[in-house]
């Protein structure tokens, strides 16, 4: 059984195997580099991939797909061609299958395991799709390697000599810096750094906006502006021509650029220097150096300690490149065929992976070889927390630079009184919220049993493979028992609900008998700074009133409902209309069994699901206890948290409040002091379990 290594690059692509003790780039339809560019023919809509597509590139740019690496990990991209949508793993699975295809006819026996390279700083969402592209072509990966590492591996195999190399790997699409220590034929990640959005495509890029400007400055800049499929082609051409230039560059000091024809206007010419290239080009190396010294000092290693620059990736054929490297830090070592390395790299892994297999299989591997390889993880990765009233901040369980494979388990506490699920949503970045960073997935932990915010432990584990791909999985802990709830995949953000965890509505119950004036006019002043503290927390609030009092000489109450508002000002004013407690009559005894109409309209008031439901009932009677039980069933059933402000002792207001994990306050002391602080301390006390 034969393995492979496939550099998956941005601009080209590159398989290579060991066999019989040698590794070797493979021939793809006779050429040992494959554009990674996917076609379809206008004759008869079929796909082309590779030398073929990027020939047909000029002919018709818009069913032509080129760079499509830089949209892997965005779920959104979608492509449209002859109206039908494409997303970037289809494509990557497309170049993916002619490159295993084209392998297996070279080497006379179908191709099933690879090793596939990435950037070193490709997101969680970036690899998980270049597996999927993967598995969708047919193929068992057996690791995704970072392309430094690959590289280091190709450079340094069978050296016998221990070295610490950094390598500077700048391809079409891509830039990457690993910083490895290589003992024999073993290799020790100790820090790697990098951009995604550099690579050798912003030289054309550059090359193509000096061209143009040279360009209107002879025949005017309107002529460049229209849409039509003319100048669609044109600057396809324009792009043509800048490769052509910058490959140019690299071999002499100046490169000629003449079109015969611009638009139907007559010719051009125009000459462009290697001095003019590196000032245009100056601001894309600099992050370059940037981002070397920003490893090193991740590594905890100097200068001194490097013994070797390597440069791999086809932009480093530039010598600017070299030259910046050279100028910043010291001459480095250009690798031999700096396009092929990676893959060689890789189809020395893929060797190595496959040892530990069969017997029988281990027959069939060409002198198989032994490396160790160590990895780190270049990113922080954590979860969505609540802290210091915030539900956005993020709180990393594996930091960038650990050492992979690796697991973490980390335990946290419910925020919300009652709280049945729980969200996981997982993040990538090194910024401190999270809607800052990339989000990766996320699911949500249902079934949590009722219990008061901050009782109930969400244990959540990180598993991180050899591939540097994520696995996080969830339980819910209470005295020691494992509920039967574990998720081992992070979700699609498409697959993940909103769980609304910071919206809530709050309903107050207040007796509005002849001795609660007090309270009422303290509801009605405070309201909007009562909202306002608890919006300060990012929640999403809204404000409703029960208004309940007992008819002289009737064992009967009256209430009357004011529907929950957003805007605390109408709600205020809603409250001038309350008449019943104004009747006057006796007190208002929560708990006697002619209450439970009024409960029953409470849990009326709470109209959408998914929002944490809060009563503040207010009254300075005791009342009987009677329905005490059935109250709180009532409340519970509905998952309604009451919070008491009420006579103190062991009576019917402190046992509504344990039984559905609210909290008293004590009516007595909002007549010592201004009721909105009473008030104020409830807002705070919602906001912190919200």
């Amino acid at each position: 059984m034969k393995v492979i290594g496939i550099d998956f690059g941005t601009t080209n692509s590159v398989v290579a195997v060991y066999e019989k003790g040698i590794v070797k780039t493979l021939k793809i339809k006779g050429h040992s580099i494959t554009p990674s560019v996917v076609s379809w023919r206008s004759e008869d809509k079929k796909i082309v991939v590779g030398h073929p597509a990027k020939k047909r590139i000029l002919i018709n740019p818009k069913t032509s797909i080129v760079s499509n690496k830089k949209n892997m990990g965005n779920r959104d991209h979608v492509y449209e061609i002859f109206s039908k949508q494409y997303t970037p793993v289809d494509i990557a699975s497309y170049i993916l299958s002619y490159l295993v295809d084209c392998a297996s006819d070279e080497l006379g026996e179908r191709i099933k395991h690879a090793v596939i390279t990435v950037p070193a700083y490709f997101n969680q969402n970036q690899k998980e799709d270049t597996k999927f592209a993967a598995e969708n072509a047919g193929l068992h990966v057996l690791q995704l390697q970072a392309e430094p590492t690959a590289a280091a591996i190709a450079y340094g195999f069978n050296q016998e000599k221990d070295q610490v190399i950094l390598v500077y790997d700048f391809g079409g699409g891509t830039f990457d810096v690993s910083i490895l220590e290589v003992k024999g034929n073993n290799y020790i990640v100790k820090a790697v750094g990098g951009d995604t959005t550099l690579g050798g495509y912003l030289f054309d890029t550059e090359i193509k906006k000096y061209i143009l400007e040279q360009l209107k400055a002879e025949f005017g800049a309107q002529l460049f502006q229209n849409k039509s499929s003319e100048i669609s082609k044109f600057h396809q051409e324009l792009i043509e021509l800048s490769e052509q230039a910058k490959i140019d560059l690299s071999d002499s000091k100046k490169s000629e650029i003449y079109l015969p024809s611009v638009l139907g206007k007559g010719s051009f010419e125009c000459e462009i220097k290697r001095s003019d290239l590196k000032q245009l080009l100056q601001p894309i190396l600099n992050k370059t150096v940037f981002i070397i010294n920003q490893t090193l000092h991740k590594a905890n290693i100097t200068l001194d300690e490097i013994n070797r620059i390597v440069c791999v990736g086809g932009t480093t054929k530039s010598p600017i490149v070299k030259d910046t490297i050279t100028e910043n830090f010291r001459a480095p070592h250009i690798a031999e065929n700096v396009d092929e390395i990676v893959a060689k790299g890789a189809a020395l892994t893929a060797n190595n992976l496959m040892i530990p297999m069969s017997d029988t299989i281990k027959s069939n591997i060409s002198k198989p070889i032994a490396l160790t390889i160590s990895n780190v993880t270049p990113y922080n990765l954590g979860i969505r927390v609540k802290k210091m009233g915030k539900n956005d901040y993020f709180e990393t369980l594996i930091k960038e630079q650990t050492p992979i494979p690796t697991s973490y388990t980390k335990d946290f506490k419910t925020v919300r009184n009652n709280q049945r699920a729980v969200e996981v949503a997982v993040f990538q970045g090194d910024r401190e919220l999270c809607s800052d960073n990339i989000f990766i997935g996320g699911f949500i932990l249902e079934n949590i049993p009722k219990a008061k915010a901050g009782k109930m432990n969400v244990q959540v584990t990180f598993r991180m493979d050899s591939s540097d791909i994520l696995n996080v999985s969830a339980s819910c802990r209470k005295k020691q028992k494992e509920f039967q709830i574990h998720v081992d995949k992070v979700a699609d953000i498409s697959a993940l609900n909103n769980q609304q965890s910071g919206q809530v509505d709050i309903a107050f119950l207040i007796d509005t008998s002849g001795s609660m004036s007090r309270e009422l006019d303290g509801i009605k002043q405070s309201c909007t700074e009562f909202a306002d503290h608890i919006k300060l927390a990012d929640i999403d609030c809204r404000l409703g009133l029960i208004d309940f009092a007992k008819v002289p000489h009737d064992k009967n109450y009256n209430y009357e409902v004011f529907k929950l508002v957003s805007n605390p000002r109408l709600f205020q004013k809603s409250t001038d209309f309350l008449k019943i407690g104004r009747l006057g009559g006796s007190g208002c005894y929560v708990a006697d069994k002619e209450t439970l109409p009024v409960f029953r309209a409470v849990k009326n008031i709470f109209n959408k699901k998914n929002r944490l439901k809060i009563l503040i009932f207010i009254s300075d009677e005791v009342g009987s206890d009677v329905a005490t039980d059935k109250i709180i069933k009532i409340m519970s059933s509905n998952e309604i948290t009451v919070h008491v402000v009420g006579v103190p002792g062991n009576n019917a207001h402190k046992h509504i409040c344990d039984g559905t994990n609210g909290k008293f306050w004590d009516i007595f002391d909002s007549r010592k002091i201004d009721f909105s602080l009473i008030l104020q301390d409830i807002a705070k006390e919602i906001a912190l379990t919200c």
